[in-house]
This record gives C-alpha cells, sequence and structure tokens, in this order.
C-alpha cells in the first residue's frame, strides 16, 4: 500500500507533457500498449423513449483522457498525458512510446462533465488530499453547479458532457504489445424514481422532496466499496416548478443523478434518506428508504441505481418500494402516454 500511494504521488507531482512529449528513457525499451474499451448493448426501438435515449447518454464516452506513469528507465519519470473524443464501446486504442516495465495507468472519460481539464496535469496535482495515510484526488463542486442534475436536464443540453466515469491500475507491469482491458465506472449514482398514479382521475405532483442526502464532493478514483469523503449534505427539492401530470392507472418517471453518498453514520439520529410529494389531493410525508428486510439504508455507492416505486392510492396515503442495484444496461418497460 506505501509503495503504491508513494507512486501515486510521483504522478501527482511529475511536469506536464503534451501527447507526444516524453521524458528521458534511458535503454528505449518501449512498446505500443492497446486499451480495450468492452462492447456494449444497443436497443433498437422504433420509437425510442426518454429511458432509451438517457440509456445512451448514460454511456457515451465524449472525451477520454488516458495518463500514465512509467516506472521504467533511469531516471523512472516518464509522463504520458493524451485525450480522444467520441471514443465508442468496442473501441481498441493505441498508446505508442510507453516503457517496458512498471507503470501506473489512469483513466478518465468525460472530465468536462464535473468542470475538468486535465490537460495540464498540475490541475490533478492541485485536487490531491491525504486521507488515512493515502493520496486521494478530490473533486469539490461548489454549489452543485454539476450534479445532482435531473436526466431530462441532461438530455436538454446542446453541449453534452456525458457522465464521469473512471478506472486506474496502480500496480501494472508493461510488456510487449499488451492489451489491457478498460473497465470504466461511472463516478456518480442514478435515482429512477416511478410514480404510479392509482386514482380515478388525474394526479398532478406538484413538488417532490429528498432528504439530506446530496453532497457536492467525491473522491475521482474509487479504491474501497464505499468510497466518499466526509462532507455536509443537504436536501433536494424540486418544487411546483417541476409539474407531473399523471393519468388515471398510468406513471411518470424522474431520473436524476448524484454523487455518491454516505449520510447516515449514525442510528441515534434519523436517517436522511427519505422522500415526500405534494399533490392537489394533499401532502404525503417524508418516508425514509427501506429495503424489503424493512432495514434502513445508509449510503449510496457510485455507479449504482437506486429504485424508488411509489404508489399513489388516497389522499394521504403512499406505498414506497425501495432498492439499490447494479447500475447495469437492462430494458426498462415505461407504459405509454396517451
Amino acid at each position: 500500500m506505501i509503495r503504491g500511494c508513494s507512486l501515486f504521488l510521483m504522478l501527482l507531482l511529475c511536469v506536464a507533457c503534451t501527447d507526444t512529449d516524453r521524458l528521458d528513457i534511458a535503454d528505449g525499451h518501449t512498446t505500443t500498449i492497446r486499451l480495450q474499451f468492452p462492447e456494449s448493448k444497443t436497443a433498437t426501438r422504433q420509437f425510442p423513449t426518454y429511458e432509451d435515449d438517457l440509456e445512451e447518454f448514460e454511456k457515451t464516452i465524449y472525451t477520454l483522457r488516458v495518463i500514465l506513469l512509467s516506472q521504467a528507465g533511469t531516471n523512472k519519470s516518464t509522463t504520458i498525458n493524451r485525450v480522444f473524443t467520441n471514443v465508442t464501446p468496442g473501441s481498441v486504442l493505441a498508446i505508442e512510446n510507453v516503457p517496458i516495465g512498471e507503470a501506473q495507468l489512469y483513466v478518465i472519460a468525460n472530465e468536462a462533465s464535473i468542470g475538468q481539464d486535465y490537460s495540464d496535469i498540475s490541475n490533478l496535482q492541485k485536487q490531491v488530499v491525504s486521507v488515512n495515510n493515502s493520496r486521494k484526488v478530490l473533486i469539490t463542486d461548489d454549489g452543485n453547479l454539476y450534479f445532482p442534475r435531473r436526466g431530462s436536464e441532461l438530455l436538454a443540453e446542446t453541449d453534452k458532457k456525458g457522465l464521469p466515469m473512471s478506472w486506474m491500475n496502480k500496480n501494472l507491469t508493461v510488456s510487449e504489445n499488451m492489451e489491457i482491458p478498460v473497465v470504466l465506472e461511472r463516478c456518480v449514482s442514478k435515482i429512477r424514481m416511478q410514480i404510479q398514479n392509482n386514482f380515478s382521475e388525474s394526479v398532478r405532483v406538484t413538488e417532490v422532496s429528498f432528504g439530506k442526502f446530496f453532497g457536492n464532493s467525491f473522491y475521482l478514483f474509487r479504491e474501497e466499496n464505499l468510497d466518499v469523503p466526509d462532507q455536509t449534505y443537504k436536501e433536494l427539492v424540486y418544487d411546483k416548478s417541476v409539474d407531473y401530470p399523471i393519468d388515471p392507472n398510468e406513471s411518470e418517471v424522474l431520473i436524476c443523478y448524484l454523487y455518491p453518498s454516505f449520510a447516515w453514520t449514525s442510528g441515534t439520529v434519523a436517517s436522511p434518506y427519505t422522500i415526500g410529494f405534494k399533490t392537489e389531493h394533499g401532502e404525503y410525508p417524508k418516508m425514509a428508504f427501506v429495503n424489503p428486510e424493512g432495514e434502513q439504508y445508509n449510503s449510496i455507492p457510485r455507479n449504482k441505481q437506486i429504485n424508488i416505486n411509489v404508489t399513489l392510492s388516497g389522499a394521504t396515503h403512499v406505498n414506497i418500494d425501495f432498492e439499490v442495484i447494479d447500475w447495469t444496461e437492462k430494458t426498462i418497460t415505461v407504459p405509454d402516454f396517451e
């Protein structure tokens, strides 16, 4: 662990190089490595839905940055910093002039989606913090300018930037003509909420309110199952400016993306993982998310999808089912709207 941390620190202290610049490699033993990105299933439908469009957006790589720190050669300080655009699933990217030997490899997708530009690697260096004798890249989104965001907002943007994703290998040994599988992980979490109207008449949801579990920071590269920085969380309220008319026996879907969250660290206070509603029929007080066993959740890890199924069936009666699942590609059936 100490060795890995020191190597990462060396990466962050390196001088920025251009796509083709390399520092001295005395022995001249270099090779070309190839980064392989997995294929992705794409559903073809005659009439794509809102969720179909979001599914494509969620996996789109608008920009991809590859940072490699080599420990080979005499001075052990070779940095490669390259950026690619419009990388498609199944792509193979070639990185030339990579020294053979020990290295660290970092891959970042859609850095602009969190307001970053790592063309100058010193921008990454400035974000390094020390956490329990480890060095981490801390991204702080002051004012929550980038997330949380609704799916409809992201799709409406003319200059789409995608979702932030990352992957790293701190203990890479580069060999001749090496092929490296890269499985990017989304740095954010996803809430998918479906509201079912069991009234005999249309219902207009005038407000959706979530508890204080929305943070404004995260670590760019995950090193633990729940790798969330200490921070102050806030609630999120979609008020009357967001109106959801739902026909009888129909449903409406809201999708939101947020930073990974660990907002309930003490069982002595009420869980902040709650949701409430207001309609013209009345107010539905906030209720805590619970799993099928009745246990309350205390966190939302990155790259996870939170499904919230809400049924409105009385003046102040609401049923809520909640589950955290892997954020995988699958078909979700949404009723048609007449």
